[in-house]
């Protein structure tokens, strides 16, 4: 059987909260930060790629260079 990379990630990171279940009369856990999702659409930073891109005219202005100089008007790239 072929092992994935997030499969491991995930079981080390259900068995670091233990510690805190097992603290749990004394302490209390305030704020947990998940800060890598493999296979939850997510990159090492936490950021979702596609969630927030613009649609029709909005995204032609976000993605090509208008009104530049010359060789550079209808680029993606200024």
């Amino acid at each position: 059987m072929r092992r994935w990379p997030g499969r491991r990630c995930r079981h080390r990171s259900g068995s670091r909260r233990r510690p805190a279940s097992l603290l749990s009369p004394a302490l209390l856990l305030d704020d947990v930060v998940d800060a890598f999702q493999y296979r939850g659409g997510r990159d090492l930073t936490g950021y979702e790629d596609g969630t927030e891109n613009p649609e029709g005219e909005d995204a032609t202005a976000a993605a090509i260079v208008r009104d530049a100089r010359q060789g550079l008007d209808g680029s993606s790239f200024a």
